[in-house]
């Protein structure tokens, strides 16, 4: 939680990454980590950044939540309905990680938590319009695409198998080390689709009903 120092104000939230098997190969990990996300690399969708010195260079559409209530630590596990109903908001958003190791994919999981979990910039849209709850969001579908008409596709199974499952296990990972989820906290669920390699123009997360603008 030393990263955390080097904010001013109060941790954004957290990040999960290597959800998926294309997550884990990119990175060079054979399970899940977490890091921080903090206010001041956060940013509203239409926000323009550079990148030109990211070495990861890539783009993920992810899934996040925003959290209606504080999730102390416990004994035992937290079951996904007990975390479902801790959800306040679903976001679509899109990670921009990068790394201070030139070839992070080769040292390994230990050193990218040290690493933050390769969290650097974080973009999220407005809270979707859709009735997520009754939606199962393993098969929702995702694109992530440029203006170029450049496009990967997935879905939410691509996330551990279904974000909510993701996000429990978040939750009983922080548990597990008496770290509370504050509410309001945000957490975003890992890259739905390939990493999708940087490109000086527009992109856009799509899902069937959802089309939030990212511009670089």
């Amino acid at each position: 939680m030393e990263y955390a120092g080097l904010s001013s104000k109060p941790i954004f939230g957290w990040k999960i990454a290597a959800t998926s098997e294309a997550g884990q190969k990119h990175i060079g990990v054979s399970a899940p980590i977490a890091g921080l996300l903090l206010h001041e690399n956060t940013y509203t969708s239409g926000s323009k950044l550079i990148f030109e010195n990211n070495r990861m260079a890539v783009a993920e559409p992810e899934f996040a939540f925003s959290m209606g209530k504080r999730l102390q630590p416990k004994q035992g596990l937290y079951t996904e309905n007990e975390v479902f109903e801790a959800i306040d908001k679903l976001h679509l958003a899109i990670e921009l990680p990068n790394s201070r190791f030139e070839h992070f994919e080769k040292v390994g999981e230990y050193k990218l938590i040290v690493d933050n979990a390769c969290a650097h910039h974080f973009i999220i849209g407005n809270e979707v319009e859709f009735n997520w709850r009754e939606t199962d969001l393993a098969k929702q579908k995702v694109t992530i695409s440029t203006s170029r008409s450049t496009k990967n596709f997935g879905s939410g199974a691509n996330v551990l198998r279904h974000p909510i499952t993701a996000l429990t296990w978040l939750i009983n990972e922080l548990s597990q080390n008496e770290i509370p989820l504050d509410n309001k906290a945000v957490v975003t669920t890992g890259s739905c689709t390939t990493p999708f390699q940087l490109n000086k123009v527009i992109m856009w997360l799509l899902t069937s009903e959802n089309l939030v603008p990212l511009a670089w």
